[in-house]
């Protein structure tokens, strides 16, 4: 029998690292749900969150490349492109993902009369694309090795998708909603599993655990910004109209037209991707 010696460590923490990111975080996210809508964007409270947001992300980024153990590390961002291209890919899917898990159902309660439980119903024309096409998506890598094309496409189609949903008012029917969020299903099917392979492809094996957290980091902080963001939009288009169906579509679309601008700046990112060898 092989008998290997045994190592132990013991891990530090990386307790500044960990404050520091979740100030930044924190002041990110509260500034970006409270602008436009409780604060005007040129509010104290909002630029006083912005400073402080900016501050904490400065603080986070020097001390991780003097920490032992940083949590995450710098040499993922730095040492080639793939990875903070893939993460940025990513935190785009996100705000996309989320916006349109919380802002397409609204749409459909409020303005094209859906009861809540045929709301969510509405969605399957989303969900059900994002399981085939990751599926075929992860084959296609699997039997070629390529994959370069797949978030380039998937952005692509993201952007369309949200233009789509951008062009709704009262008068849109479920039919016509249910195809743009099957455009929306499949670039997600080929750019959220996708994106993330390739930045875990793009780490180095001691960085795997740190690579995982920040794919998951990414597109929930994404999400949580873009969800902030989509509300300030729509509490404005709203503002003073007792939500009436046309405020509420208006709104919808600023909302999506926004989404459409940082899928098309995702199209740009997935463009700029290295296509680094697969790992056996």
């Amino acid at each position: 029998m092989l008998r290997l010696p045994v190592v132990r460590g013991r891990a530090r923490v990386d307790w500044a690292g960990i404050l520091l990111l979740t100030t930044a975080i924190t002041a990110l996210t509260l500034g970006a749900s409270w602008a436009g809508s409780t604060y005007a964007w040129s509010s104290w409270p909002i630029l006083a969150l912005g400073a402080l947001a900016v501050a904490a992300t400065a603080g986070f980024v020097a001390w991780e490349k003097r920490a032992a153990e940083p949590v995450l590390p710098p040499r993922m961002f730095t040492g080639q492109r793939t990875f903070p291209l893939s993460v940025g890919a990513l935190a785009a899917v996100g705000a996309v993902m989320f916006g349109c898990t919380l802002y397409v159902p609204l749409f459909q309660q409020m303005v094209q009369g859906a009861s809540a439980a045929d709301s969510g119903l509405l969605l399957l024309p989303m969900a059900l694309p994002v399981a085939v096409v990751s599926t075929l998506a992860g084959k296609y890598i699997s039997r070629t090795g390529r994959y370069r094309a797949l978030p380039i496409l998937g952005t692509a189609l993201l952007t369309i998708g949200t233009f789509l949903l951008s062009t709704m008012d009262t008068g849109t029917s479920f039919t016509l909603t249910s195809v743009y969020l099957a455009v929306i299903g499949a670039g997600l099917g080929l750019t959220m599993q996708v994106s993330g392979t390739i930045a875990q492809n793009s780490a180095q094996p001691a960085d795997m655990g740190a690579a995982s957290a920040a794919i998951t980091l990414f597109r929930t902080l994404g999400g949580s910004v873009g969800v902030a963001v989509f509300g300030g939009l729509l509490t404005s288009a709203t503002a003073g109209s007792s939500a009436s169906h046309q405020a509420l579509a208006t709104g919808t679309s600023h909302i999506f037209l926004l989404a459409s601008a940082v899928c098309a700046a995702a199209v740009v990112l997935a463009c700029c991707l290295d296509e680094v060898p697969l790992r056996k």
